[in-house]
């Protein structure tokens, strides 16, 4: 894993990948990557960004303001041969 140009944290939150445009030199994009357990849930609060949340495997419901998924079933596994799930979430989502 020392190739990696970003390695990744495991401080049991679920965070693995936090790449801020600042942090990689870019200009708008981020991307973050979360491992998070059955039944287990993280909250962010409203951001001014429009955010997609790309469902890499498993299932998840994502509530956003006004937005509830109900929930998703997503894929086994990244190598599955089926797109994942996405929600695209309008920026100043509360």
């Amino acid at each position: 894993m020392s190739k990696l140009l970003v390695q990744p944290k495991r401080d049991g939150t679920g965070a693995v990948h936090d790449v801020t445009p600042a942090s990689a030199g870019w200009s708008y994009v981020g991307f973050g990557l979360h491992d998070l357990a059955a039944g287990a849930s993280i909250a962010v609060d409203g951001t001014a960004d429009e955010i997609c949340l790309v469902l890499l495997s498993g299932n998840a419901r994502i509530i956003a303001g006004n937005l509830d998924t109900g929930m998703l079933q997503g894929r086994a596994s990244v190598f599955d041969k089926v797109a994942p799930q996405a929600v695209y979430v309008p920026m100043n989502t509360g």
